[in-house]
């Protein structure tokens, strides 16, 4: 996936592909056309009985697809091209053999083989949402089929004929870099999931049912459609009856990444984020005994170390000093302090995260002068791979932290000659078994646009 170049005013969107997205139907050609255009076909005497439908989100970017069809052929044995719709949204649909790679269809057991079409169509959502989707149109409806994974079944008489369908995708999203702030911005992930080319089989469906298991999102998921979902923390479930799966909306569902998109880019991604390329050291107030909870750690880019504080109470007070030195070399552009990115806590394991203390609200002033300082309350997170902060510079761009009243200026200092802040933790929050206040990692934010 192409990334934005740090240009002034450049600003480029992200946009991921979703890889072998719905469920298939059978299809008929549309003619000998060069790129084998293929319609849906509902002239077949063989009818949905049934079918259970699994999605399980497998990462914060992919997701894994079972569908289980039951077909009823009450007459003689009938032949039936069988169309999974692709759907690439980079490199211009060049990938669709790899998406293929992934489909596995099989009928009574038995694996049928699937070859890619290349096509240029386009499916509409048959219905309009239930409420309207806050998000780029682009991933909204309608969407463009890139080709078909074409497979041709012959289908025997019988009551109860066992159809499956697996493969894995992508979610979809929209993620845009900008020259004029230090982060990326990062949108929610969706999963856009066509159901009604199931419907193209004959009548209506008995029984439909649907489970998305919501993996790492957990807690973090929005569903805009179908209408009937029965939500939990972990997945949804949606069940129909005597249904026209043709008539349905596409499945949507939006999960929230930013959380995690912030803690990946100030702990493993950090890297990036220094373009001056400064020399950053960094001092304590204090630090616990053992040798394993060094101040160092906040600038090494590793969510499972940290800096704990060894004073005798909770942490009330304590501080970090970060440094940073001039830039080996010139930048091309000018740039600017914009602001600190923090992660608190003891993020390696959520046990970690719970058993210490995490800073709660927090003074950022310049070395020089700690009595000139911004304040503001960190919102934290309930799990240790979505916590992050931005402080920034102006107060506008901040995530998860809120200035408080008792704050004795408007704007971050910015910093004469060689930055040095001090992160003072007024107010901590405590841990379920130790007293100690930990920091994973503290990040000065540069903006070169």
């Amino acid at each position: 996936m192409l990334r934005a170049l740090l240009l002034p005013v450049f600003v480029f969107a992200l946009l991921g592909a979703g890889r072998a997205w719905p469920n298939g139907g059978p299809v008929a050609w549309s003619g000998p056309t060069a790129t084998g255009n293929l319609q849906p076909r509902t002239d077949l005497p063989v009818r949905l009985v049934s079918e259970d439908l699994s999605i399980t989100v497998t990462g914060l970017e992919r997701y894994r697809v079972r569908a289980d069809y039951v077909l009823a052929n009450e007459g003689a044995k009938v032949k039936a091209s069988y169309g999974v719709p692709l759907f690439a949204v980079d490199d211009e649909g060049q990938k669709l053999d790899v998406t293929a790679g992934s489909i596995r269809i099989s009928l009574a057991g038995r694996r049928v083989p699937c070859k890619v079409v290349r096509t240029q169509a386009r499916i509409e959502d048959p219905r309009d949402n239930v409420q309207p989707l806050p998000f780029a149109q682009v991933l909204l409806q309608p969407l463009d089929v890139d080709g078909w994974c074409v497979a041709e079944l012959t289908i025997p008489s019988g009551k109860a004929v066992p159809l499956r369908l697996e493969y894995s995708g992508e979610l979809l999203f929209q993620d845009v870099e900008t020259s004029k702030a230090a982060l990326p911005h990062v949108d929610g992930r969706w999963l856009r999931y066509p159901l009604f080319p199931a419907g193209w089989w004959k009548g209506q469906a008995e029984r439909v049912d649907v489970t998305v298991d919501f993996g790492p999102y957990a807690g973090r998921a929005e569903i805009f459609g179908p209408a009937g979902a029965k939500p939990e923390a972990a997945r949804a479930r949606w069940h129909f009856e005597k249904v026209d799966l043709d008539q349905l909306p596409f499945l949507s569902v939006r999960f929230n990444k930013e959380a995690f998109a912030r803690h990946r880019q100030l702990t493993v991604e950090r890297a990036r984020f220094n373009p001056l390329k400064l020399p950053l050291s960094v001092t304590a107030s204090s630090t616990l005994a053992g040798g394993r909870y060094a101040p160092a750690h906040v600038l090494d880019g590793r969510a499972d170390t940290a800096w704990c504080e060894g004073s005798k109470g909770d942490g009330a007070g304590e501080w970090l000093e970060v440094r940073a030195g001039p830039p080996a070399t010139p930048p091309m552009f000018p740039c600017h302090f914009e602001g600190v990115g923090l992660v608190a806590g003891y993020t390696r394991s959520a046990k970690t995260y719970g058993e210490n203390g995490r800073p709660r609200r927090v003074r950022v002033a310049t070395c020089a002068a700690p009595e000139d300082f911004v304040e503001v309350d960190l919102a934290l997170a309930d799990r240790p791979d979505a916590e992050a902060h931005v402080i920034s510079e102006s107060g506008k761009e901040d995530v998860a932290a809120t200035r408080t009243p008792g704050s004795r200026r408007d704007t971050l200092p910015q910093p004469s000659g060689d930055l040095c802040l001090r992160l003072t933790f007024v107010e901590v929050a405590p841990g379920t078994r130790y007293p100690d206040t930990c920091v994973t990692e503290l990040v000065p934010l540069y903006n070169c646009g």
